[in-house]
């Protein structure tokens, strides 16, 4: 694993905390556009892209802040083609194995944006304990199929 230059880590820090300040001040809500959508995409196209995928994918999965990680699903989940199939599987599939439900929400959410057929199998492998999330779960799985 390659350690990050003073730089590089500096950055790292600088955007997760923009970021979470943008979440405080903006709250996510359904159908609406966040700005931290299009400061991924500032980041992506003007840095190391698979250097910002990196950081993308750890505070997608940092369970240790939950609402700060549900919220990047969130943001993540509405890019299109961010990364590739195999980086957007290990987002669904890391967001899925949560205990925190609305972690697996946006997992759901985020497969069904990007309509992948790894992603659909993925949704039809996992065993939601929640009732409704498992009915949206195997809408999802069903529209994908059509």
């Amino acid at each position: 694993m390659e350690e990050l230059t003073k730089h590089e880590e500096e950055r790292k820090t600088s955007l997760r905390n923009k970021w979470w300040l943008m979440f405080d001040n903006d709250p996510l809500e359904d159908c609406f556009d966040h700005p931290v959508q299009t400061e991924i995409r500032h980041a992506l196209e003007s840095c190391d892209r698979s250097l910002i995928l990196k950081w993308l994918f750890e505070f997608a999965t940092d369970l240790k802040n939950p609402s700060f990680a549900i919220s990047m699903v969130r943001c993540i989940g509405r890019q299109e083609q961010i990364g590739d199939a195999d980086w957007r599987a290990s987002i669904v599939k890391t967001a899925l194995s949560s205990d925190i439900l609305e972690m697996r929400d946006e997992a759901i959410r985020a497969a069904e944006f990007w309509a992948e057929p790894r992603l659909r199998e993925l949704l039809a492998e996992h065993q939601e304990p929640v009732d409704w999330l498992r009915s949206y779960l195997v809408d999802v799985v069903h529209d994908m199929a059509t």
